[in-house]
């Protein structure tokens, strides 16, 4: 019985010991945006913005001329799909137990199209698929 009783206390020690040892860490994942439109679309200078909540989008929507700093350039693909990372991060407690993963729930595309001779600027978010690591997701963009 003592024997048990010790053991149990070196558990304990060591489970309040270690508990607050954890890992962060701060990445990015590959989000594959493949474009549906019925108008002609550059997608060479196509630019995407992360946000966290739909305020952020409906205000980055509305004025991005404010914020032409944040809208960054994507990759093409040889498939015909873009490419952009998304900043992700998290941490990880003990053995794995109770990790977060954070990363924005929205981006905002904006794209280049041709209006009668003029080029016009636009702009039209969209939700990022929920998961963890590499996305697919299609944007419909008039």
């Amino acid at each position: 019985m003592r024997k048990l009783a010790i053991a149990a206390s070196v558990a304990t020690l060591l489970l309040i010991l270690l508990w607050p040892i954890k890992a962060v860490w701060v990445g990015e994942f590959p989000l594959t945006i493949t474009i549906d439109s019925h108008i002609p679309i550059d997608s060479t200078s196509m630019l995407v913005a992360t946000c966290r909540n739909e305020q952020e989008v409906v205000h980055l929507v509305e004025n991005p001329h404010l914020y032409d700093d944040t809208f960054r350039r994507v990759r093409e693909l040889s498939s015909g799909g873009l490419v952009v990372g998304i900043p992700c991060s998290g941490h990880d407690r003990l053995f794995g137990l109770f990790s977060t993963y954070n990363h924005p729930k929205f981006i905002v595309v904006e794209y280049r199209s041709n209006d009668g001779g003029r080029e016009k600027r636009s702009h039209k978010g969209f939700a990022i698929p929920e998961g963890r690591g590499p996305r697919k997701m299609t944007v419909n963009v008039p």
